[in-house]
């Protein structure tokens, strides 16, 4: 399995995986339509489809979908796109990090050159494909 997978090019292995991922979410979302048709509860009355478990599952299957499809629309629409998404997405995530991190007035320039030159910076390294800089760039 592994040297058929060596034998793929990187965008037959990229479709490869978005073919797992979107058949790993369609499973789970006919496990999770099955369970939610069972029959109700004899005791309680309440179908067992409507518990709590069975509706934060829903709710995750639906966020997974979400996530998979974004990614998906980036990588069909292209590198640029791809690269802009995940250059995107690391600005929301250091943001978020930093917010729940324990910050003083002496942090600020730091992480205004962190947030508008070096992320920008990194993604353009990585567009251009500037390797051997990028590699040089990458902050220890």
């Amino acid at each position: 399995m592994i040297g058929f997978l060596r034998r793929l090019t990187p965008d037959q292995q990229v479709t490869a995986l978005f073919l797992l991922v979107f058949g790993v979410l369609a499973l789970a979302s006919a496990a999770l339509l099955l369970l939610s048709m069972r029959e109700r509860d004899p005791a309680t009355g309440r179908r067992f489809g409507s518990s709590e478990d069975l509706r934060h599952a829903r709710a995750l299957l639906r966020t997974s979908w979400g996530m998979a499809l974004v990614f998906w629309f980036a990588w069909a629409l292209g590198d640029v796109m791809a690269t802009l998404l995940f250059a995107l997405v690391s600005f929301l995530a250091l943001r978020e990090f930093v917010t729940l991190s324990p910050t003083r007035r002496s942090d600020h320039r730091g992480l205004v050159l962190a947030f508008f030159v070096v992320l920008p910076l990194q993604y353009l390294l990585v567009a251009r494909g500037a390797s051997n800089l990028l590699t040089v760039f990458i902050p220890v």
